[in-house]
């Protein structure tokens, strides 16, 4: 599961700025392309920085599963160092697919090694599942939600931008995407290789119930919403804050927009709908110095030397 603690990648004194160097360090030293290199479709996807909007997206998806609201709930420091932990999140991603296999290997083992020690037990009844239900990070079937999530934002936000991929693009996204799913835990062939059957699968785990949005997943959402940082960082992210909600309301499945709603807020939809069209001219414009993710940056520029 991605939000309950992801490894330790950092020193616990490091500053967020000392953190982001750090971590751009590590990719530059890495001695290979890792499991999929510059000319893969994940690293051209992954390479634009818009696909940031889409993380408030994919947590608000992933702690729709109750296993994962309730993780988060037991065994997480999110609500007190958001920021922080999706920093770390954020880490493990960028060395998953722009590190070393070394580097990759390394966090994948980190992340099962973290997974063995949560565990516990539902507290309500949520969609299909009882209060009592146990729960465990380590479960596939959860694993592939969380993946799930992440293939189905990464594509929405890359398109919404760029416009639509082709087929064999995606499909070969997928099957990179699930090749990281299973260096953390996801069963071989159970995730999505086709947009058709991702978007089935979803539909499903929200149509049977498997996914339903808890109360713990709503006061992980408020925490997202409201986060627990100083003034003057909240100011210089309210833009960010913005278009993430407006991606994420003008994409949640109508099931668990109705459920977020709260946290959505669906009366400010028109207006997304305006200003994304206008971010969306202006992003395409933007040079590729400045649209390009940092992390993508300091790989390409290690797979040119």
């Amino acid at each position: 599961m991605a939000l309950p603690d992801t490894p330790s990648l950092f020193p616990d004194s490091s500053s967020l700025r000392d953190a982001g160097l750090l971590l751009r360090r590590h990719l530059a030293e890495a001695t290979d392309d890792g499991y999929f290199g510059p000319g893969s479709a994940i690293w051209q996807i992954h390479v634009e920085g818009i696909l940031a909007v889409g993380i408030g997206r994919a947590l608000l998806l992933q702690l729709a599963h109750p296993w994962v609201a309730q993780a988060v709930a037991d065994h997480s420091t999110f609500r007190e160092q958001t920021l922080e932990r999706l920093v770390h999140t954020i880490g493990a991603a960028g060395l998953l697919v722009f590190g070393s296999r070394a580097q990759a290997d390394w966090t994948a083992a980190h992340i099962r090694h973290v997974h063995t020690r949560i565990n516990g037990v539902l507290r309500e009844d949520v969609g299909r599942w009882r209060a009592g239900t146990p729960y465990t990070a380590e479960d596939p079937d959860a694993l592939l939600w969380v993946l799930a999530t992440l293939m189905d934002t990464t594509l929405l936000a890359y398109e919404s931008v760029f416009g639509p991929l082709a087929a064999a693009a995606i499909e070969e996204y997928l099957e990179q995407a699930a090749q990281i799913g299973l260096l953390v835990g996801t069963k071989p062939g159970a995730a999505p290789r086709t947009r058709g059957e991702l978007a089935e699968y979803m539909d499903e785990m929200i149509g049977n119930g498997s996914v339903a949005v808890s109360s713990a997943a709503r006061e992980a959402a408020a925490a997202l919403e409201r986060p627990n940082f100083p003034l003057r960082r909240r100011l210089l992210i309210s833009p960010y804050r913005q278009a993430a909600r407006a991606f994420a309301s003008m994409t949640m499945p109508e099931p668990l927009l109705v459920q977020y709603a709260p946290v959505l807020r669906l009366r400010g939809r028109p207006l997304y709908r305006l200003a994304g069209g206008l971010g969306r001219g202006i992003v395409r414009r933007l040079p590729e110095s400045v649209r390009w993710d940092p992390l993508a940056q300091t790989a390409l520029r290690r797979t040119r030397v």
